[in-house]
């Protein structure tokens, strides 16, 4: 009984052998694209002899690069059983390095790169990915701590003072501290492009400048909303630090 062809067979077939070309390939939930990526990655390891670790297949899930390579090891086995003269040390070769090439997320593929090159990078060499939940303590615990840290610095309080004081509560600020820390690098890079440009054309403003808040400040601590989101922040001894109005940062009891 003869086997229907797919009627997209010719798409699969130049997506398996034209592997000195680009392409983008849309297509549903299985209709194929994982076997389509396996014969293409076959294709170069052994026809085009590019070495496994030096491909990198990136996926949107952990799970579909282990599918990835669970059955590219299949392919490569398979091919193993029929393969003659310099073929039998490509494949042998190509399995060796299965279980350290570059196939999962791109997350996981970021992390490798980071951490195969962290002078470059200007990273510690032991860095890790955080979940969702370490993540979310982490960020929490910075916020707390840059909280603080902007109490306690003379002129950003100025700026403290003024949001609080107008009606923006600590909720908001953590929130916004939150999105800002998301995208700090596009942040940073904006505020450096605004530096240069405000030195180039003879501009004043600075990223740390708070005389446009000085004529605010009496006035923020007039405002009883001032004392309505005042936040209590838990002291690693175990008491509470404030901020009070016009005062200080002072320590209160523990409870």
């Amino acid at each position: 009984m003869d086997e229907r062809l797919p009627v997209d067979q010719a798409a699969r077939d130049l997506i398996a052998t034209a592997t000195d070309r680009t392409l983008f390939v849309e297509a549903g939930a299985g209709a194929g694209k994982t076997k389509a990526l396996v014969d293409r990655i076959s294709r170069l390891v052994l026809h085009d002899r590019i070495p496994l670790s030096s491909i990198a297949a990136v996926t949107f899930t952990e799970k579909a690069g282990a599918e990835l390579r669970d059955r590219l090891r299949t392919s490569l086995e398979r091919s193993r059983r029929s393969a003659v003269g310099d073929h039998v040390a490509l494949v042998d070769a190509a399995l060796d390095d299965l279980d350290s090439a570059a196939f999962g997320t791109l997350h996981a593929f970021a992390l490798r790169v980071l951490t195969t090159y962290p002078i470059q990078s200007g990273l510690p060499p032991l860095v890790q990915v955080l979940d969702e939940v370490a993540s979310s303590v982490s960020a929490e615990a910075r916020w707390r701590s840059d909280y603080r840290a902007l109490l306690d610095d003379a002129e950003m309080s100025a700026a403290v003072l003024f949001a609080l004081g107008v009606g923006i509560k600590s909720d908001q600020l953590r929130s916004l501290a939150r999105a800002f820390g998301s995208d700090w690098d596009l942040i940073e890079a904006r505020v450096l492009h605004a530096r240069l440009h405000s030195a180039r054309h003879g501009g004043v403003a600075s990223a740390q400048d708070t005389r446009p808040l000085r004529g605010w400040r009496p006035r923020a601590r007039r405002r009883p909303a001032l004392e309505r989101n005042r936040e209590p922040l838990q002291d690693p001894g175990g008491g509470r630090r404030h901020r009070d109005p016009g005062h200080g940062l002072r320590q209160d009891e523990a409870r």
